[in-house]
């Protein structure tokens, strides 16, 4: 998931003799150092999921296409962008434990509103959802982030937990969105249902995402 934007082929040369230019902001290009690494977690036992495959592996892969529904975890459309991969972050692993961390920085027009009909939608999956993931059947649930939100910072925030069935193996994490201003964060940890990431760590997660992202502001 990503944002970009392209200038005109032509273009006027401002007047500046009157005032000074005003500060740009973070270009598209510029959002993945917004990204956190692995020296900027708070916990430990995480690791840097390759980007790269090897040679075996380099087959190309078809990948399930946009549905647009957010109660099957589907963003894109929510957060205006072409794919729903994190084009601007990172995922880690923590291997022991089978656990995923995601995170992604994004550029919107206005990220509260962007946060406000989030929560909103996501409000509205209280049913589970059956679906298909890799031709695989799958059961999403949604529900409130117990434990976890009110230790989350920000003013314009939207967080939630998940439950995944995939066929007889379940899994449970949870997701946030916290926006300022045109930015918006996204965290998202998956695990065993019977080892997932806890809520404190979520949280401190998230912060540690939001605190170095937005300090660019």
């Amino acid at each position: 998931m990503t944002g970009c934007s392209q200038a005109d082929e032509t273009l006027a040369v401002p007047d500046t003799s009157e005032a000074p230019a005003a500060e740009a902001g973070p270009e598209a290009d510029d959002l993945a150092a917004l990204a956190l690494t692995v020296a900027d977690l708070p916990s430990g036992g995480w690791s840097l999921e390759p980007s790269t495959s090897t040679d075996s592996e380099d087959a190309e892969v078809s990948t399930d296409k946009s549905t647009g529904d957010l109660c099957a975890l589907d963003f894109a459309s929510a957060l205006s962008v072409d794919e729903a991969d994190n084009l601007n972050g990172h995922t880690f692993t923590r291997e022991t434990l089978d656990q995923t961390l995601s995170t992604g920085v994004f550029i919107v027009e206005d990220g509260e509103q962007v946060i406000a009909d989030l929560s909103a939608e996501l409000a509205s999956c209280t049913e589970p959802l059956a679906t298909t993931e890799n031709g695989r059947d799958t059961l999403i649930e949604i529900d409130d982030l117990v434990g976890g939100e009110a230790a989350i910072e920000g003013d314009s925030l939207a967080c939630r937990q998940i439950k995944m069935t995939f066929g007889y193996n379940a899994f449970a994490g949870s997701i946030c969105f916290v926006a300022d201003g045109d930015l918006v964060v996204s965290t998202m940890t998956t695990g065993p249902s019977m080892s997932p990431v806890q809520a404190e760590e979520f949280a401190q997660l998230t912060n540690a995402a939001t605190q170095k992202a937005f300090a660019a502001r």
